[in-house]
């Protein structure tokens, strides 16, 4: 029997071995290399077995180890303690580094920001999606709104929540993909650094500093991925498939790039292997219908309330080759310069440690054609799912952005940066690869250590420039109007006292020249100044039927001037033609001042003002 190179299992179907759990045995046999002996029992169902098997003279001492189910090709129940622990101490490091660097200035706030705080405000209110103005709000899509007006059920005002808001976006994100990097991944090793790249990014650090909505919908692409990935492996599982669907509405519904989830998924349901045709179609459709319908239902909405879909928006400023050398040249950063976006210059690293970096990129990229050659010839048994599913994404969304930004818009910096994590998890995953396929080619150990030592290099060399954004988020501010220099102007905190909520009553209209600031500290809804251009002449008649219809219904209309921005819109001298100034208050550093405005032909504007 020993020198037998396969040998059934001499047990009756059904009988329990031990071990933790024990073992249900469906009837099959075994084949075992004569000289390696540890062998692999797959059964039936979608649990895999190893048996390991020790001679002993003629006797066979057969011990049973469940194997763990990320090296297998289905999927258990069982967890190992760091698949727990990992993810977990991830996910809460993360939050606390966000909540750390918003403690002293908060998220940062820019126009967007306050955008979405007054849609959620109105929505507490009854109002819908309604913007600073009042009116109907299109621009942007409907849940990171939707989630803060949640939050404010609770009684908490969502501008007071939106750093806690992302922040724990930011720490689930993280801990998510921590939690899918342990529990597949061959190597712990290569696990382990992967998720410690994730948590110590700076990118990702500065990007869920901001009271934007990439944090949260980071949060939905990962819960996609991960149960795309699910849905890849499992040969087409339903529950994954609308779990999936889900993630990619609420992401689409988040951000408009999160319509590159339904091009994917399309693509992942034709590729798995063994679905039927009538399956695949049924997935397809199912799929398709559930990922698109907030997206849809939001553009319909839009449609009929306002007449268009999208809303204006301003022509590019760049052609396609100028976008993509331009987020070329922000990728580059991520890894050497230390940029992330304008103003945020950091310390750039060393010249030997870049090329360091340029070494370890090298090799990787070595690594990753090694694992696709071996693909190619079908040697790869595990690995597609996750280089599919997160490179797959992270390609269409860059690609996505670079023929938007060139199309409409300014291509900003920040558009970019949701696909860093998931261009992390795919390097991941080719690394896990490499070094999988190295063990088992019986690659020499500096052969397989060399992609895990650049890939110990990439995930720990910008920790520098994550100390230096946490130092500057707290000491410079965290951006837009949350910055240091924003808080010396006395004009925003009188927006906040007692003295100018006194002049406000429900109908009180204000009108200023930073209209997102002033709604920002006051809670009121504000209104622009006419803007200078082609139609001033209109918005100046706008501005005038606004005071007059105000006066008929005995409300007053207030303006805050601010001196940010004041040359872009229509100078005082030319509205005191329209109607009448009276001055209430100045601030004593000149950073603003509020008048009443009356209806009256004839008026005088304070000496030097818009000097």
């Amino acid at each position: 029997m020993t020198n037998s190179p396969n040998f059934a299992l001499p047990r009756p179907p059904g009988e329990q071995y031990g071990g933790r759990g024990g073992l249900q045995f469906v009837n099959g046999a075994i084949s075992m290399n004569r000289t390696v002996h540890t062998t692999t029992l797959r059964q039936a169902g979608p649990v895999v077995w190893r048996c390991s098997a020790h001679t002993k003279s003629v006797c066979f001492r057969i011990r049973w180890k469940r194997n763990h189910p990320k090296r297998g090709a289905g999927m258990g129940t069982r967890f190992e303690p760091y698949e727990i622990l990992v993810p977990a101490l991830a996910g809460l490091v993360a939050s606390c580094l966000v909540v750390y660097a918003t403690g002293v200035y908060g998220a940062a706030i820019s126009t967007d920001v306050i955008g979405y705080i007054a849609q959620a405000r109105n929505l507490l209110q009854g109002n819908g999606w309604a913007g600073i103005s009042g009116s109907p709000q299109y621009l942007y899509p409907p849940v990171f709104q939707s989630v803060l007006a949640l939050v404010g059920l609770l009684g908490v005002d969502p501008q007071d929540s939106l750093r806690w808001v992302n922040a724990a976006a930011h720490g689930l994100t993280v801990g998510l993909l921590a939690w899918w990097v342990c529990r597949r991944f061959e190597s712990p090793l290569v696990g382990v650094l992967t998720v410690v790249a994730l948590v110590a990014s700076p990118v990702h650090i500065w990007m869920a500093s901001q009271g934007l909505s990439e944090s949260v919908f980071m949060l939905f692409v990962a819960g996609a991925l991960v149960l795309a990935e699910r849905y890849w492996r499992r040969g087409g599982e339903r529950a994954a498939l609308l779990g999936f669907a889900a993630c990619s509405a609420l992401a689409l519904g988040t951000r408009y790039p999160g319509a590159v989830l339904v091009p994917l998924g399309i693509g992942l349901i034709w590729l798995v292997p063994g679905l039927p045709r009538a399956r695949r179609m049924a997935d397809g459709a199912t799929f398709s219908a559930l990922a698109v319908s907030i997206g849809v239902a939001w553009l319909i909405r839009n449609q009929i309330l306002v007449g268009t879909m999208f809303g204006s928006r301003s022509d590019p400023s760049a052609n396609l080759s100028e976008v993509a050398s331009l987020y070329l040249v922000e990728m580059w950063g991520w890894l050497f310069s230390g940029t992330l976006g304008p103003g945020w210059n950091y310390a750039p690293l060393s010249i030997p440690a870049r090329g360091v970096t340029i070494v370890a990129l090298l090799v990787i990229a070595v690594s990753a054609a090694y694992v696709f050659w071996k693909m190619l010839r079908g040697r790869v048994a595990g690995g597609w799912g996750g280089l599919l599913v997160f490179g797959g994404f992270s390609v269409l969304y860059v690609a996505f952005i670079v023929v938007t930004k060139s199309r409409v818009g300014n291509p900003e910096y920040r558009y970019l940066v949701p696909a860093l994590p998931f261009l992390l998890v795919a390097t991941g995953c080719l690394c896990n690869q490499a070094v999988a396929q190295f063990n088992a080619g019986g690659g020499r150990r500096v052969v397989v250590t060399m992609p895990v030592a650049c890939g110990v290099w990439l995930a720990v060399h910008a920790f520098p420039v994550t100390l230096q954004v946490l130092d500057s988020c707290r000491t410079k501010g965290t951006g837009y109007y949350s910055m240091a220099t924003y808080s010396t102007w006395q004009i925003l905190p009188y927006l906040e006292s007692s003295e100018f909520r006194g002049l406000l009553q429900k109908d009180t209209v204000i009108l200023s020249t930073l209209p997102d600031a002033v709604y920002w500290k006051s809670h009121h809804t504000t209104g622009s100044l006419p803007r200078v251009g082609d139609q001033q002449e209109a918005r100046i008649g706008t501005f005038r039927a606004t005071v007059e219809r105000q006066a008929e219904r005995g409300a007053e209309t207030l303006v805050v001037a601010i001196s940010k921005n004041a040359d872009k819109f229509v100078p005082f001298e030319r509205l005191a033609r329209e109607v009448r100034f009276v001055f209430l208050r100045e601030m004593p550093d000149h950073s603003g001042a509020v008048f009443r405005v009356l209806p009256m032909k004839t008026a005088e504007t304070p000496a030097g003002w818009n000097s």
